[in-house]
């Protein structure tokens, strides 16, 4: 019996002392980064020289325009990306990628190794890097190393020629570019063209040489039977990706003519630094600025909504201001991350008193007439755009999503294009349009609307928002 309550007390005391020493950690570097915040060079680049910009809402004509881009290419390729998988988008993605190596394009590939959702192993970089294809993984820390494997890089990049860049939610997997037969995202990309260009592929450069990116040749992994037979077949050739890109050139082109253009002549990129440190994070700080510019309105659409205390009083400051602040996010139904559900819910009271509207989405899937397949029209999907209106003239749309790890965690990055009404407008219609198929669950006067949060949700999906909710706002920090 005394070795069952020893047993039981260690079982119980080792996540707890985990726990506080991961707190403590984090606010130990709070604490420094205030010192040290001033000797970070700043990673924030604003340029008047005109931009072409183009608002890619459709996954399909943001995987076409991707293809499109890669098979121009004529001197260089860089992609960036917190998940690259292994299906059919990312296959077509990377054949194309295999055959501008061959014509003597340089391409380089960064891709984070955040253990829950890496698949790009290095079995398959050995074989892209006989092709010509360099890979670097970012941040290979053990899961061990509970306090620096906790930062990831968030960020998101496909730059071609140092002249062109798509930037923006998606990463590459079917679930973004609306192929996915079980579960999509509705994402938001733009492309941009102009000097700005310069300063992305800078810090891209910035993180490629980063000690924290490690060539995939010296990273040492076992690999099961069942995933190195996976990493065989990503890389032969597949019929149905010829099917796919046929498909893409009718209707991913035609969704790509119809995206929004304009020219944007007031436009900031702003990125995070590589490591782990609080003060490599900028990008919070430079949203915070902007929000403060704000006289009317500010609309915000982010697939998590999770404030802590002084993003919460921050938003409070901008409502007593009497700045109207609508906020669209998932629901319990849409998401497939059921604990940033019950961290939202568990602060839920004070999101009552803040003065702002949110919204939770519904699941409800895009028209099937945007699509190539009509099956997929009648699976789940969610929101995954991290993207923002100011007063109908100033837009943002980057990698960062309301929480805390965008804000102290992960490297992150934005695009800030102002005094520009068209693309404004034009996100600010399509984040409309998504309202219309979702939930108030913050309104006020209307207290039992927090309810819709878990509005159609399945019961496994409920009892695990239910199970997590009592440790919701011990580790909101890492949600």
């Amino acid at each position: 019996m005394k070795k069952i309550k020893m047993a039981l007390a260690f079982l119980i005391l080792v996540p707890v002392i985990a726990y506080a020493i991961l707190v403590g950690l984090i606010k130990y570097d709070e604490f420094t980064s205030k010192i040290s915040k001033n000797d970070i060079p700043a990673l924030v680049k604003t340029s008047t020289q005109s931009h072409k910009v183009v608002l890619i809402s459709s996954g399909l004509a943001s995987l076409w325009k991707r293809v499109q881009l890669i098979q121009q290419a004529e001197k260089s390729i860089e992609l960036e990306y917190f998940i690259y998988d292994l299906d059919l988008s990312s296959r077509l993605i990377t054949q194309e990628l295999i055959k501008k190596a061959a014509q003597g394009v340089k391409v380089r590939v960064i891709v984070d190794f955040s253990l829950p959702v890496f698949k790009l192993n290095p079995f398959v970089a050995a074989f892209l890097k006989k092709s010509g294809i360099e890979v670097k993984y970012y941040n290979t820390s053990s899961l061990m190393n509970i306090w620096s494997t906790q930062h990831r890089s968030h960020r998101k990049l496909l730059i071609v020629d140092g002249k062109t860049v798509i930037t923006g939610g998606r990463n590459i997997a079917d679930d973004y570019f609306d192929i996915s037969e079980h579960y999509n995202f509705f994402d938001t990309d733009v492309l941009i063209q102009g000097e700005i260009v310069k300063s992305v592929l800078e810090s891209f450069n910035v993180y490629w040489n980063s000690e924290l990116a490690l060539s995939a040749e010296n990273l040492t992994t076992d690999f099961s039977d069942r995933e190195m037979e996976a990493s065989l077949n990503f890389v032969r050739y597949e019929p149905k990706t010829e099917k796919l890109l046929a498909d893409l050139d009718i209707k991913g082109r035609e969704l790509y003519e119809k995206s929004v253009q304009t020219d944007c002549k007031d436009i900031t990129f702003a990125t995070d630094h590589p490591g782990t440190s609080v003060a490599k994070r900028v990008v919070y700080d430079v949203l915070v600025k902007e929000s403060d510019k704000a006289v009317h309105n500010i609309w915000i659409e982010s697939p998590y909504f999770v404030v802590q205390n002084d993003g919460l009083e921050h938003l409070k400051k901008l409502t007593s201001r009497n700045i109207s602040i609508n906020v669209l996010t998932n629901s319990l139904h849409s998401t497939d991350a059921y604990y940033t559900v019950s961290a939202m819910s568990s602060n839920i009271k004070n999101l009552y008193f803040s003065g702002m509207e949110i919204w939770a989405y519904s699941g409800k899937a895009r028209s099937s007439a945007e699509l190539i397949n009509g099956h997929i029209s009648s699976v789940r999907w969610g929101l995954h755009s991290k993207r923002g209106v100011i007063d109908d003239k100033t837009s943002l749309i980057g990698t960062y999503n309301i929480d805390p790890r965008s804000a102290n965690l992960n490297s992150e990055l934005v695009v800030i294009c102002r005094n520009n009404p068209v693309l404004a407008q034009a996100i600010k219609s399509d984040m409309k349009n998504r309202m219309e198929n979702s939930f108030p669950i913050v309104k006020s006067g209307c207290i039992e609307c927090s309810k819709n949060l878990i509005k159609d949700a399945d019961y496994l999906s409920v009892l695990k928002f239910l199970i997590f909710l009592p440790l919701a706002n011990q580790l909101q920090f890492l949600l």
